[in-house]
């Protein structure tokens, strides 16, 4: 019997670590909203992101009121911001689960460049350990 409770409360701590360890979920809302200079760009249009099957995001159809940007990108729904010619997004798949946070800048030919990092925050420490993925788009005629 004594066993029994040992080997159960060992399970239980090790539950609440691991419950613990999955409650670590970047605040994506604060982070865009501390990007906070007036937007040089518009954003709202399609967007070519690359071709999916070769390595690509997909079309992007984006409406920026403001400073805040919606949309789709591929497959994802966005929620982003735009600083300047930045522009910080958050991809959302099924529900409300933000998949990825992006950092994209306007060059000069008016296309954007960047990464976006797999469930981290793209300028945090964490992304360094994060899955990273080259992210570009530009205006469709």
């Amino acid at each position: 019997m004594k066993h029994i409770k040992i080997m159960l409360s060992i399970f239980v701590v090790m539950l609440l670590i691991s419950c613990r360890a999955g409650l670590v979920v970047p605040n994506y809302d604060t982070w865009l909203q501390s990007q906070t200079m007036p937007s040089e760009v518009d954003l709202t249009g399609k967007w070519d992101a690359g071709y999916v099957l070769h390595g690509g995001w997909g079309e992007a159809n984006l409406i920026q009121q403001g400073r805040d940007v919606y949309g789709t990108l591929g497959l994802y729904r966005v929620k982003g911001v735009v600083s300047n010619k930045t522009v910080f997004l958050t991809l959302i798949s099924t529900g409300d689960h933000v998949y990825y946070s992006a950092k994209v800048t306007m060059k000069e030919d008016g296309s954007f460049v960047g990464l976006a990092v797999k469930e981290a925050l793209v300028d945090s420490p964490e992304a360094a350990k994060a899955e990273i993925y080259a992210i570009t788009f530009k205006r469709m005629k």
